[in-house]
């Protein structure tokens, strides 16, 4: 006859120490030979799911913590086998926090920043909960002086030579930074260089 489709008969997720989830699952004897396992994850009680790996055989696989978001999260194992799909969902895993991810677009370090009057600063952070982060949780600091709250802001130019500029960002309880180093130029028609020595 013809073969069944393949079908679960139990999925789990299990958190590691490290934050690692393990997923495990038993297939029904006849299909598991042959079935492909892929994973996705949800956040939002099923509404929206992403993907996490493909064509798994054998019956666990552990999810590294850098691939999943923090807070409630369910896992949906999808059985095929060349034929049919057939799905499972796991019990909600609670996620630790983790710190937003945060990264500063302008200036780079190659980018041309003279000694004009305003400086542009330019980043951007994802939060892991699904959540925006509101733009006063974003500071910006210059050679370590705060500087600026928000994400897109303009400041007074620190004017010549090498400095370095952070963004600091914080999430719930969770803090993530960013550092750039730049050499602010001078603007044309200025020919003192900030590193001029004096020949005594």
């Amino acid at each position: 006859g013809a073969a069944k489709p393949p079908k679960f008969s139990r999925v789990a997720a299990v958190l590691s120490k490290e934050g690692a989830v393990k997923l495990s699952w038993k297939l029904d004897s006849e299909s598991n030979d042959y079935t492909e396992v892929w994973a996705r994850w949800s956040n939002d009680y099923g509404k929206t799911w992403h993907a996490l790996t493909i064509g798994q055989r054998g019956s666990s696989i552990v999810i590294d913590r850098d691939q999943l978001p923090s807070g409630n999260v369910q896992f949906q194992l999808l059985g095929h086998d060349g034929f049919h799909t057939t799905t499972a969902t796991t019990e909600a895993v609670e996620l630790p926090p983790k710190p937003p991810a945060v990264s500063i677009l302008y200036p780079r370090p190659t980018s041309a920043v003279y000694a004009e009057r305003q400086l542009h600063l330019f980043g951007v952070a994802s939060s892991f909960t699904d959540a925006s982060i509101a733009e006063e949780k974003a500071a910006w600091y210059i050679d370590g002086k705060f500087v600026a709250n928000g994400f897109d802001v303009w400041v007074t130019n620190p004017g010549k030579g090498k400095h370095e500029v952070r963004l600091d960002v914080t999430d719930g309880d969770e803090r993530a930074s960013a550092s750039t180093e730049i050499d602010v130029l001078p603007v044309d028609g200025d020919t003192s260089s900030s590193n001029d020595k004096t020949v005594a």
